[in-house]
């Protein structure tokens, strides 16, 4: 994961914005109502009512996507690089090292 977190920013500012912009305009497209199949729409709301979202959480998806910048998604990855909210990983092995630990 931290070899992952250690590159992202750098494969999100290689894509160029036009990627960026086009993905994510992509993503809103496939995420609408209409494109989605009945349990695909009916397991997306359940999910997202059990998040505590409403029923416009499509929409909402939607128009987030649409304000999306690739300086939004390269700060983002940032944060998950630098760890500035921590992190929180479930296991089924001992801690690999001294910089994480059990929680029971």
């Amino acid at each position: 994961m931290e070899q992952f977190f250690e590159q992202l920013p750098r494969l999100i500012n290689n894509l160029g914005t036009s990627t960026v912009l086009s993905q994510a305009q992509s993503l809103a497209a496939r995420l609408s109502r209409e494109e989605l199949d009945t349990p695909q729409l009916g397991e997306t709301l359940w999910q997202a009512g059990l998040g505590g979202k409403g029923p416009d959480y499509l929409e909402q998806l939607q128009a987030a996507l649409a304000a999306l910048r690739p300086q939004h998604v390269a700060d983002a990855a940032r944060q998950l690089q630098q760890a500035s909210s921590g992190w929180l990983a479930l296991a089924n092995g001992p801690a690999p090292d001294d910089r994480w630990q059990s929680v029971r």
